[in-house]
């Protein structure tokens, strides 16, 4: 497993930018076709997302749309203040009365990303 950094991640962001903007004709300074387009294109799949570190950027967002949720939050409740569970049973019965309920998932930690 690849662990990508905050400043990988951002580096990966900035370096997809270049490549989008030169593709769609917005980047004054690169052009498609061009030797400093290839270059950009290079430096995004084999220097900053080779590989391995799109995949693991793929496992990272499937892990965080299958993730479940640890509670569920819910301000239906006539006092004027959230109400939190961690009972999906409970959640449920809110649901059930048509209240309007938030599942709650942990966030990951910000070194991983």
């Amino acid at each position: 497993m690849t662990t990508i950094t905050r400043e990988q991640a951002l580096k990966i962001i900035e370096a997809a930018d270049e490549v989008i903007s030169a593709l769609a004709g917005t980047n004054e300074d690169v052009h498609p076709g061009r030797d400093n387009m290839l270059r950009l294109w290079d430096d995004l799949n084999d220097r900053y997302a080779p590989p391995e570190v799109v995949r693991e950027l793929a496992r990272i967002a499937l892990a965080s749309l299958e993730a479940e949720p640890v509670a569920w939050m819910h301000v239906n409740n006539g006092i004027g203040i959230p109400a939190i569970t961690r009972s999906k049973e409970i959640a449920e019965s809110w649901l059930s009365k048509g209240w309007y309920v938030q599942p709650l998932h942990l966030a990951q930690p910000a070194s991983k990303l």
